[in-house]
């Protein structure tokens, strides 16, 4: 299985196209990463992409929730990891894991950091399988009606690692 990190030196097009094939991401938000300068590690199985794994050097929006990650110099943030179906099971995002942390080492990082949702159980045991503690717990709400935002988290204090707007009271 190969693997390759795209972004910036890439063709937009082709690139949003390729990982929306994929069957998980709109081409919009595909496209939205690449311009942000957000880059994309792909596996491939032959000619065809099976996984992709996403990093950001910079700011990371999380646009659900009006709350950016707080990225160091010298920090990468490692997110939205997929692995097509029938590749599930096959180590792909291992290898997509594996292909993004020797990118960032050969650029300086010396941390990277990551996010997994609760909704995505098959994740949620990849700290206890690389040996890794989790270092926070974060709790987000949004309730569009009242236009407000909950944000909470556990074993860390949240503007640890992340920022948000002041929210306006009407």
């Amino acid at each position: 299985m190969a693997t390759r990190i795209c972004g910036i030196e890439d063709d937009a097009d082709s690139l949003t196209t390729m990982i929306a094939s994929m069957g998980e991401l709109a081409p919009g938000e595909v496209a939205r990463r690449l311009s942000n300068g957000h880059l994309v590690a792909v596996a491939f199985s032959g000619e065809q992409p099976v996984g992709y794994m996403w990093l950001a050097f910079s700011c990371l929006p999380e646009t659900i929730f009006d709350t950016s990650w707080v990225i160091r110099p010298g920090e990468v943030v490692r997110y939205n990891s997929f692995v097509i179906p029938p590749f599930r099971g096959r180590g792909v995002h291992s290898v997509v894991n594996a292909a993004s942390s020797c990118y960032a080492r050969e650029r300086g990082v010396a941390r990277a950091l990551g996010a997994v949702s609760v909704l995505n159980p098959q994740s949620m045991s990849l700290p206890r399988h690389y040996r890794r503690a989790i270092k926070m717990t974060v709790f987000f709400a949004k309730f569009h009606g009242a236009k407000w935002t909950i944000r909470k988290s556990f074993d860390a204090p949240l503007d640890s690692r992340f920022s948000w707007p002041i929210q306006k009271t009407d």
